[in-house]
């Protein structure tokens, strides 16, 4: 079951509609490490023209590396070996000794940590693991980055042995089944190369291909963007050219073959808010039409704060079982310069400190910090 065969691949904006999207696929690992990445946009691999971002493995352990930050496990299946990364939590190399005058909070999260570093030590070559985790190519090789992982007690196999007999199914009824986009998107789709060729295009592909400038443009240190009211964008040349395109929604508005301004400004907030979406740049405490760029030196002081915060109120007994994504950012919009962040820039930032085992999400909206 060759991976990444010659289909008609989807752009990266519709890749929600399939259903193997960012859920934790269970393919075979000969067909894991076979992936090539998806030729259209990046985070994902493509097995046939599925994008695949996570995956869920069993199998037997058959090569054990301990190293400072990680226990690295060889897992084969049957069919093929993957290498699994599996994390300590972090600035723990043994278990701790239970403190009896700590917080129930603190309680919790060191038996959360016992306990992982419990199943990264009893672990041994012939031990059955269940992995589930991050897709990443290192050093030409995709391994796995496990977010889950535990022991399997199952001397009579019985877990494998309906593991292969699930994947079959799951393969013949999904994984093999091309990705085809729904009968709407490629109405949308052809409308658009209908339109290109006229010379009329959709707000929304101009917000695609402004979104696709400034990732190149801001992601580029050289260029000295750091922070940007959305009117400046207007002085710069290649950010009109792409806003002022001909747009089919704004064609009435036009006068004398030019773009209105309602349609630049409103291509242009749409772009930066979907930035702001991903990540890639963080409203301003200043002013509410400001934005920074999402440097390193600012998301490092983002994820401090917020496990500041965590640390602070999860020892209340009102969040003694974690903190709403959304009360970390009524907080942080009391502090500077977070006074605008959105509630997507901050369920990022806890989401990247749960892959640093910084935080513990208790459920799919609330967190509580490590230590």
């Amino acid at each position: 079951m060759a991976a990444g065969e010659n289909l008609d691949f989807v752009p990266h904006r519709f890749w929600h509609t399939d259903s193997v999207y960012k859920s934790y696929v269970k393919l075979y690992i000969v067909d894991i490490v076979s992936l090539l990445d998806y030729p259209i946009g990046k985070g994902a691999f493509a097995y046939k023209n599925h994008p695949v971002y996570r995956v869920d493995i069993l199998g037997w352990i058959v090569r054990v590396e301990e190293r400072a930050k990680m226990f690295n496990y060889g897992v084969d299946d049957g069919t093929g070996v993957v290498n699994c990364c599996c994390w300590k939590p972090k600035g723990r190399d043994e278990p701790a000794a239970v403190n009896p005058d700590s917080s129930f909070r603190e309680f919790v999260t060191d038996q959360v940590q016992t306990h992982q570093m419990q199943q990264l030590t009893c672990m041994e070559l012939g031990d059955i693991i269940h992995v589930r985790g991050r897709l990443n190519r290192y050093r030409n090789r995709v391994e796995v980055s496990a977010s889950y992982f535990r022991k399997v007690e199952d001397h009579s196999c019985k877990a494998e042995i309906y593991r292969m007999e699930e994947l079959p199914n799951m393969y013949q009824n999904v994984y093999d089944r091309p990705f085809v986009l729904p009968s709407i998107v490629t109405s949308q789709l052809r409308l658009e190369s209908e339109e290109s060729e006229s010379g009329v295009q959709r707000e929304a592909h101009l917000v695609d291909r402004l979104c696709i400038h400034l990732r190149s443009q801001l992601g580029d240190p050289s260029n000295g963007f750091q922070n940007f009211f959305l009117r400046e964008l207007e002085t710069i040349e290649a950010v009109m050219e792409i806003a002022s395109c001909p747009c089919l929604e704004y064609k009435q508005d036009s006068v004398g073959g030019k773009a209105p301004i309602r349609q630049i400004r409103n291509v242009i907030k749409q772009s930066v808010d979907r930035l702001d979406r991903e990540g890639i740049v963080i409203r301003s405490g200043i002013d509410k039409e400001m934005f920074q760029v999402a440097q390193e030196s600012l998301t490092s002081r983002l994820d401090k704060t917020i496990l500041k915060i965590l640390r602070a109120d999860c020892q209340l007994p009102k969040y003694e079982k974690g903190c709403h994504y959304l009360h970390v950012m009524d907080r942080l919009h009391n502090l500077n310069p977070f006074q605008n962040i959105s509630a997507q820039a901050v369920k990022l930032a806890l989401d990247r400190l749960e892959e640093q085992s910084e935080v513990i999400s208790t459920t799919f909206k609330h967190f509580i910090p490590f230590s």
